[in-house]
């Protein structure tokens, strides 16, 4: 062989090792910053989850107390606050959250909004009213805790993301079943007011 054909296949192996080489580079980028992605949408999720329990079970402790005539003007106060801090936190869910959970999340706000409208109409309120909130609720529970993995977490075994066939599984759910399934197990008439 020449010299002349030599260095150029040097050359071109040198060239195309780069290519290479970039292209891995490139590639191993792009999959790193779709994964940090990945997480900080997993916790940005995770914290405003935890966020909307938190409202939620503020929202049956204070409706309680107005369903009961306890300390009544002061659970109306509060609950007021509440229910425009979940509605603001509804708009950032629209932003980071599945569509079944935004949908089931708008059921649970809807729930809210009726008794606060039956509140503010001075409708009677009873336990009934709370049942169709817990109901919502619980759907919403189940599928938060189906996206985040949450009954899958394990010493030996951490997934981060449950399987979608679980997830649509809970959202098939249906509401009515929910609302019998609480009032076959819980006496209304045993409450007192």
């Amino acid at each position: 062989m020449e010299e002349n054909t030599v260095t150029l296949i040097v050359g071109l192996t040198g060239i195309v090792a780069t290519l290479i080489v970039a292209v891995i580079g490139f590639y191993y980028t792009h999959k790193s910053q779709a994964n940090s992605f990945r997480e900080k949408l997993y916790g940005r999720q995770l914290d405003l989850i935890s966020k909307l329990f938190h409202y939620h079970g503020r929202f049956r402790v204070f409706s309680t107390l107005i369903i009961e005539n306890h300390f009544k003007e002061e659970a109306l106060e509060d609950i007021r606050v509440l229910v425009r801090d979940h509605s603001i936190a509804k708009e950032e869910a629209g932003a980071i959250f599945p569509t079944e959970l935004y949908e089931q999340l708008g059921k649970v706000s809807d729930t809210m909004s009726e008794f606060m409208e039956r509140q503010e109409n001075d409708l009677l309120l009873s336990m009934e009213n709370q049942l169709s909130f817990n109901s919502a609720d619980v759907k919403f529970a189940l599928l938060s805790r189906s996206l985040l993995g949450v009954d899958e977490l394990s010493i030996g075994n951490v997934r981060v993301t449950s399987s979608w066939n679980n997830f649509k599984r809970i959202k098939n759910l249906d509401m009515d079943y929910l609302n019998r399934y609480v009032r076959e197990r819980t006496d209304l008439d045993s409450i007192r007011y």
